[in-house]
């Protein structure tokens, strides 16, 4: 482990180097920074896929099942800028080449949930320019609340649209204790107090990205505490019913893989949402390759008279990916499972074939 975490040199990685930059900061700061030996086996062929890692100097080896080395990736060079062989279950065995190497590693879950909220703020900054003024570090704190965690990730670009935004004075009363209420509140700019009504002990401060009021949203119980206003400021708010709605799982069309070869018989697209370099490492035959950061910039240049079936790995990011499109119009399904689901299917048909 190295006490110097190099927070400059993650820029250059996909999709790092699309990160706002708080976003950037929190998956810096998810990030394990390690420095490896010469001949040590960072993972092997088959092994779960549970993290990303990323190359950061020196290089590695990538073996095949028979221990052959197939190829090696320097940190100074192309191949470097992608995660080394992030695909689940592992193509390859990777080892280290170099006398020693520096690797960075994050949680695939997490470094996926943290593009699809990049997509998100970057969406509601040019649809809501009211929100977009200032700093946006307050999405990036709204981002960590275990209250996000219980929506599903297609859902948080909508959820930020039906945020309302409130002009605030100092002294303002934003919640009384003992009453209903049916509505979460968010500090975008400013401070607020937590206080009982019984005595003028203040149990908390809240800032730029705090949420508070969720009870409302999951429960019917009344408002246990006042939060008033200490600092002129903004708040943005969203409404029970919509959050409870944002909640359940979307009513995306699923297929099964079976049904995919079908599809594109009928001239439908097969859209692989994954990286480039994921899909040059395992290319699926009849996909065409639109990584999900570039989705919403090539949505009109796609024909919307055309049906589209996406896919990922594991069916998570392309059911985000779906959902998206589906808002914008557009004929689209989401393959179950994902690739891994596919190829497991075509390596069935071939062995009883």
């Amino acid at each position: 482990m190295i006490k110097a975490e190099p927070f400059a040199q993650l820029r250059q990685f996909y999709p790092l180097d699309g990160f706002r930059a708080e976003n950037l900061a929190m998956a810096a700061e998810a990030m394990r920074f390690e420095r490896h030996e010469q001949g040590e086996v960072l993972f092997e062929v088959g092994d779960a896929a549970r993290e990303s890692f990323y190359l950061l100097a020196g290089s590695v080896e990538l073996l095949d099942e028979n221990g052959q080395v197939q190829r090696s990736i320097q940190a100074s060079g192309h191949s470097a800028r992608y995660a080394v062989v992030d695909t689940h279950p592992r193509r390859w065995t990777v080892r280290i080449a170099s006398r020693s190497a520096m690797l960075g590693a994050i949680s695939r879950a997490f470094l996926q949930r943290v593009r699809i909220w990049n997509e998100a703020a970057n969406a509601l900054m040019e649809e809501k320019p009211e929100l977009a003024e200032g700093s946006s570090r307050w999405l990036a704190r709204l981002f960590a609340s275990p209250v996000l965690e219980k929506v599903p990730m297609m859902h948080l670009r909508p959820l930020l649209e039906n945020l309302q935004l409130h002009h605030c004075r100092a002294g303002d009363v934003i919640i009384r204790q003992g009453e209903q209420g049916d509505r979460a509140y968010i500090v975008r700019r400013g401070r607020c107090a937590v206080k009982r009504q019984l005595g003028d002990t203040v149990l908390a401060m809240l800032g730029p990205g705090d949420l508070f009021g969720e009870d409302a949203l999951l429960s019917a119980s009344p408002r246990n505490a006042d939060v008033l206003m200490v600092t002129d400021g903004e708040l943005c708010s969203i409404a029970r019913d919509q959050f409870n709605a944002l909640l359940k799982q979307p009513a995306l069309t699923w297929i099964e893989p079976r049904q995919v070869p079908l599809l594109l018989k009928d001239r439908a697209w097969l859209l692989d949402v994954r990286s480039p370099e994921a899909t040059r490492m395992r290319k699926i035959r009849g996909a065409k390759n639109l990584p999900f950061e570039r989705l919403r910039e090539t949505l009109p240049k796609l024909n919307r008279q055309r049906r589209y079936v996406v896919c990922c790995e594991d069916g998570s990011l392309s059911a985000a990916a779906s959902f998206i499109m589906k808002d914008a119009g557009f004929k689209v399904a989401v393959m179950r499972g994902g690739i891994n689901a596919l190829l497991r299917k075509r390596a069935a048909a071939t062995t009883s074939g």
